[in-house]
């Protein structure tokens, strides 16, 4: 995994009983954002596949 080479905005800082939380968010452009929300689409039906495929393999082992 390449390191990012983002510009971030000032951290959103959250303050609980035994942590604190910083946030960081990246400043995106819409092209970089649209790219990145395409990934993700990708790596959700990547796993979703994935466990269908574990789910019909682990059945089939069943009734063999």
């Amino acid at each position: 995994m390449k390191k990012s080479q983002d510009t971030y905005m000032e951290p959103e800082v959250y303050h609980y009983n035994n942590c604190t939380v910083r946030v960081f968010r990246p400043i995106l452009t819409e092209e970089e954002r649209a790219r990145r929300m395409e990934a993700i689409k990708k790596a959700a039906v990547d796993l979703v596949i994935a466990t269908e495929r574990a789910k019909q393999k682990k059945s089939r082992s069943f009734n063999d």
